[in-house]
This record gives structure tokens, C-alpha cells and sequence, in this order.
């Protein structure tokens, strides 16, 4: 537990540092079994919550769905926040908060029934803070924080590179393991 603490304290010092993108994620050790299930070869409902953008909030919705689609490792799903009657599991979602406030955690957004109109981000800084996580049943199984300079719209290259990778980061194919086997937070500065 002190080791998580000193590298959260870590994760926060590089962050005000850092100028460019920057990722860093967690998963439980089963999220990409429970990624598979839920999403393998159907439609992934994603929920989109706030729009720091000066566009339709459907503008900002597109352009992060097909910033991250295609992107999740494990197993191929349609990511949409219009998923088939048929086609998909109602109680897995990826919820994408932009604007994220610092203590927003994944555990947080999947708890929420309706996390666009219960969970709110801020916008502060010069930076986009934006946080990721895949829910199922209520429960957070893996979770993504990225942040980058605060771009001009949702077309920008460095919004879009940073949600497919934060895609590619959520649900790990591998977890490296600390020498108490517990899971290791995963920091990606470019």
C-alpha cells in the first residue's frame, strides 16, 4: 500500500512536469476476461460524459468513439453510444469523463446508474484531463487517466492519439506484476 502511495505521489509530480500527453491506467487481474464477455464481437455501449469543446455534444461523442474504436486490445468490438437491441450486454460500458476532476476514479463513474447526468468534470488548467473505465454490473474492472495541453477541438490529432491510446491501455492483454503480485499502475509519457 505505501508503494502505491509513493507512486501516485510520483505520477502526480511527473504530471505537472509534463508537457506533452500522458497516460496511466489500472486494471482488476480479470478485466480482460470480463472485456471479453462483454464485448467480443458485439456492440460496447460507450458513454460519453461532458463536452469541453465549443460543438454538439454529438460532434464531441463521434470524435471520441472513433478515436478509441478499433483501438481495445483482447478482443474486437463495435464501440457506440447507440448499441443494437440484441447485439450487446446492457450492463457493460466504457463511461469517457473529459474534463475529469483529479479524484474522479473509475469506481466512482461505474457506480453511477447514469454517469452523464450524475458525474460532472470541471474544466480547469491548461490541460484536458480525461478519465476511462470499463463497467460491468456497477463495478470498475479497469481504468485509464490521461491528460494532454488542452486542445481546440475534438478533430485535434493529439485528442484523438491520446483516446485510442488510452483505449489500447485500458484493458491490457498481459498485467505486470510487483513483487507483492499485486498489480502495477502503467505510465505512458510521449
Amino acid at each position: 500500500m505505501r508503494m502505491r502511495a509513493l507512486l501516485a505521489m510520483s505520477v502526480a509530480l511527473i504530471a505537472t512536469a509534463c508537457s506533452g500527453p500522458m497516460i496511466v491506467n489500472d486494471a482488476d487481474d480479470n478485466a480482460s476476461d470480463f472485456f471479453r464477455h462483454a464485448a467480443a464481437g458485439r456492440d460496447l455501449r460507450a458513454v460519453i460524459v461532458g463536452n469541453p469543446f465549443n460543438v454538439a455534444k454529438t460532434v464531441t461523442d463521434a470524435a471520441v468513439v472513433d478515436s478509441m474504436q478499433g483501438r481495445f486490445t483482447g478482443a474486437p468490438t463495435h464501440l457506440t453510444t447507440a448499441p443494437g437491441d440484441n447485439n450487446h450486454r446492457p450492463q457493460a460500458r466504457v463511461v469517457v469523463v473529459l474534463d475529469a476532476d483529479a479524484g474522479m476514479s473509475g469506481r466512482k463513474v461505474c457506480k453511477s446508474s447514469d454517469p452523464a447526468h450524475e458525474v460532472a468534470g470541471t474544466r480547469s488548467g491548461e490541460r484536458l484531463r480525461v478519465l476511462a473505465a470499463f463497467c460491468e454490473s456497477g463495478l470498475s474492472y479497469a481504468e485509464a487517466r490521461g491528460s494532454i495541453p488542452r486542445p481546440a477541438d475534438p478533430g485535434d490529432p493529439a485528442f484523438r492519439a491520446l483516446l485510442g491510446s488510452m483505449a489500447y491501455m485500458l484493458i491490457p492483454s498481459e498485467r505486470p506484476k510487483s513483487d507483492d503480485n499485486s498489480p502495477v499502475l502503467i505510465l505512458s509519457m510521449h
